[in-house]
């Protein structure tokens, strides 16, 4: 008889609750999460949580891509958000690969133990596969999702597209049309929103998906028939709820109210009550003397807006706001969980990267950096079985979720079935706070291109190498994390380093800082050599040490 993880005397059932879009609240007052996030908080009361956990990439696509794959996006080819066939994921055999890229879904179906079949659905955002997108324009009920003129409108491709991220991915029950995917406001309306004018997030929860003119099972249904289910029949499941929200963030401080999220009279929610604790963070307002000690990439005006305070006040608030809209619609599914359907179930919170909100001189979005809004990302294992309210500081990405979900299933050797590039956290998350994972963790936004490599175990040191035409500019702050301390994480405010160093040849302020620059450039370059990821053109050679 095969041993279970943990807990489970089976095979668990596995529900993913993913956001988009979303940081932990290194910024918002103490008791934010506990009184105004209450489902993030009872997950973390009742399992273990991980402070440092990282999106291994950005923007939205190469993020999914290593979050269901275990590769980094250099290798399974999604170096863009989906916006060709060329930047959509493509399972299978690569060039130079031994081992095929596979889908957490296409391991749950070949690798299961014997006598297991899993149900596996994906309800909601996917931002993985170009072509998903919706071309008809529904009205949003308001309350119920996408209103019934859905039905009608492209039947056909909505049943294309979920019969093939069924088939190519192995993700069935899928609630097409994509959303999240435009940075657009239609005259009508803003379609992709998981809010306001969309209602895409409602949809996904508990409202209505139509395909070719058939209702497809919303989130709810899905863990309502589970439960339904005699004990005796019941095989597991994995249910994927993954929201756009609080993604909807673009659309503030100026477009929030012809998408919907304010109809004009009255205050907006997030411009009163609690949402006025919330205030900008210590590294908004910065000397300009600081801010050009960056890459030229993270100052485009795209990323650094210059809102006024008052703006960039309304702008942080709003996503607080969305923030509460997302957690009371996961908060449905935790709620339909029956007491059986509980004890069998693994829940897993995540978010498939941060946001800058208004952090280092007023920044917005994701991309171009490597900064600890754009990074960490909550990350929660739940269960009544494991260490309860525990938090753990090891390192860990989202490239760590298939290995550690294989090895909790009890998949059979998926290492040697697939590629994975990723470890298994399982071990970890049953020591709870006294687990330990590793020391480096490698980051990536391959549009840019733009590499990083944190180290919290002999440097303490977080180093960022940014394209900036045909050079390379680049960063060093210190990485330390302490949990009792109201600012955790170092502020990141000022470069140790100059960020032409590489390309100039100047040298760090002090020996120290030398050779840790040079430690750091050859630890990056080592852990981009260890995964496969090529060499850059004209990537730098290390600077010479002190």
């Amino acid at each position: 008889m095969t041993k279970q993880w943990g807990p489970f005397t089976r095979p668990p059932n596995l529900l993913i609750l993913l956001a988009d879009q979303q940081r932990t609240t290194q910024h918002m007052p103490a008791h934010w999460v506990r009184q105004h996030l209450p489902h993030l908080w009872r997950l973390m009361q009742t399992g273990v949580s991980f402070s440092n956990a990282m999106t291994n990439a950005s923007p939205c696509s190469p993020s999914r891509s290593v979050l269901w794959t275990s590769t980094f996006p250099q290798i399974n080819g999604v170096v863009d958000n989906a916006q060709s066939a060329n930047t959509s994921l493509q399972p299978g055999r690569i060039p130079g690969r031994p081992l095929p890229i596979g889908t957490l879904a296409q391991m749950l179906a070949s690798l299961a133990p014997a006598g297991v079949v899993y149900d596996i659905a994906y309800k909601g955002k996917w931002h993985l596969t170009y072509g998903y997108q919706g071309t008809h324009s529904p009205q949003s009920t308001g309350g119920g999702g996408i209103a019934p003129d859905q039905q009608q409108a492209n039947g056909a491709k909505q049943a294309s597209d979920n019969a093939h991220i069924a088939q190519t991915y192995g993700f069935s029950g899928w609630t097409s049309p994509d959303f999240g995917t435009a940075v657009s406001v239609a005259s009508n309306g803003a379609y992709t929103l998981g809010q306001g004018l969309g209602g895409n997030d409602d949809r996904v929860v508990h409202g209505i998906s139509y395909s070719s003119a058939g209702e497809v099972e919303n989130a709810r249904q899905f863990l309502t028939r589970h439960a339904t289910q005699r004990s005796a029949q019941r095989q597991p499941y994995c249910l994927i709820a993954s929201l756009c929200n609080p993604h909807d963030v673009w659309v503030a401080p100026v477009q929030y109210r012809q998408t919907g999220y304010s109809n004009g009279s009255g205050t907006p929610p997030w411009q009163c009550g609690h949402f006025l604790e919330i205030s900008l963070p210590a590294t908004f307002d910065q000397d300009p003397s600081v801010l050009s000690g960056k890459p030229a990439a993270q100052l485009q005006t795209a990323w650094h807006p210059g809102y006024s305070k008052d703006e960039a006040l309304d702008y942080l608030r709003f996503y607080a706001y969305i923030e509460t809209l997302t957690d009371a619609l996961l908060g449905e599914l935790l709620d339909a969980l029956g007491p059986q359907q509980r004890a069998d179930t693994l829940i897993v919170r995540l978010a498939d990267h941060g946001e800058m909100g208004m952090a280092q001189g007023g920044m917005v979005e994701k991309e171009n950096q490597a900064y600890n809004e754009t990074l960490l990302v909550p990350m929660v294992f739940s269960h009544p079985g494991l260490p309860q309210g525990e938090s753990c500081a090891a390192l860990a990405g989202l490239i760590d979720i298939v290995p550690t979900l294989a090895e909790i299933c009890g998949l059979a050797a998926p290492g040697d079935a697939y590629l994975i590039q990723g470890r298994s956290l399982a071990p970890t998350i049953l020591a709870g706070a006294a687990g330990v994972t590793y020391h480096q963790h490698l980051f990536t936004n391959p549009l840019t291109p733009l590499y990083a490599l944190v180290e919290d175990h002999q440097h303490h040191a977080k180093y960022v190498v940014t394209a900036n035409g045909t050079g390379w500019q680049c960063e060093l702050y210190d990485f330390r994390y302490d949990p009792g301390s109201a600012t955790p994480w170092p502020d990141e405010r000022s470069n140790l380093i100059p960020v032409d160093g590489l390309m100039k040849g100047s040298r760090a302020g002090s020996d120290e800082q030398q050779q840790l620059w040079r430690q750091m450039h050859l630890a990056l370059s080592d852990a981009m050599l260890a995964r496969g990821i090529p060499t850059p053109s004209a990537w730098p050679e290390a600077p010479p040490g002190a």
